[in-house]
């Protein structure tokens, strides 16, 4: 993290992050000056969403560049990368609906999804976990980490 990872950091194994980007409820999604939260699904090794911000669209616009990070400031997963938009492809909305519906309980469908879909394709997925906090001062940081590159 903060430069170099030392050898004696422990990695956090891909695994682990994988279930943890599949199974997060809420993650934030950070374009620009915008940040909101949003559910989304990691599907063929990429975080698919749709919203209907008009600031986050705005950001989107300006720039390609967005990041993601699952709502645990202790056990962090951060999704770096670029977005593109989706929402014109019907056969690829399909598996984003089905993932979408059976992890949220939801019944879209790729004809009626509420606002634009959009894929964050990684760059680099950062993961690193910490202690609580009231150890911070004797504990290292961190206590794992890992980074992923795509």
């Amino acid at each position: 993290m903060f430069g170099q990872a030392r050898d004696t950091d422990a990695p956090v194994p891909w695994s682990e992050v994988e279930a943890r980007l599949r199974t997060a409820i809420t993650i934030w999604i950070v374009a620009g000056g915008a940040a909101r939260p949003l559910w989304a699904v990691w599907l063929d090794d990429a975080l698919w969403f749709s919203t209907g911000s008009a600031r986050l669209w705005q950001a989107m616009a300006a720039s390609p560049a967005m990041s993601a990070h699952l709502e645990d400031g202790h056990d962090v997963v951060v999704v770096e990368g670029t977005h593109r938009r989706v929402d014109d492809d019907v056969a690829a909305l399909q598996p984003f609906c089905d993932a979408y519906n059976e992890k949220y309980s939801w019944d879209i469908a790729p004809m009626s999804i509420p606002g634009p879909v959009v894929v964050l394709e990684p760059r680099v997925v950062l993961a690193w976990k910490t202690g609580h906090y009231l150890d911070a001062k004797t504990d290292d940081f961190p206590l794992a980490s890992s980074r992923f590159v795509f």
